[in-house]
């Protein structure tokens, strides 16, 4: 699969996680199980792809994810042509879910 369907699917069940508990943030260890099958350093590169993108805010310990928190108010904030511009797919699922 797509680095950027992989990113897409990995924003998507963090959201809809967020939408269903109302947890945002997230250690390796969660994040792991929303994301089976992909290796922490693919995680990793994923995470920090969204976190570029200003979509979750990372801390690092030990250079190893320690905590994930979604930024919700940036996900509200974004208009599709933004989402479109940075190769994301899953806008109108998101603006759902928040």
């Amino acid at each position: 699969m797509k680095f950027s369907k992989q990113r897409d699917l990995l924003l998507k069940k963090l959201v809809k996680h967020y939408s269903i508990t109302g947890v945002k943030d997230h250690d390796a260890e969660s994040l792991m199980l929303l994301s089976p099958g992909l290796t922490y350093d693919h995680l990793e590169d994923l995470c920090i792809s969204l976190q570029k993108d200003g979509l979750v805010h990372i801390d690092f310990a030990d250079d190893e994810i320690y905590l994930l928190v979604l930024d919700v108010q940036a996900l509200r904030q974004i208009d599709e042509q933004s989402w479109i511009r940075k190769g994301y797919q899953v806008a109108k699922e998101i603006r759902e879910w928040l």
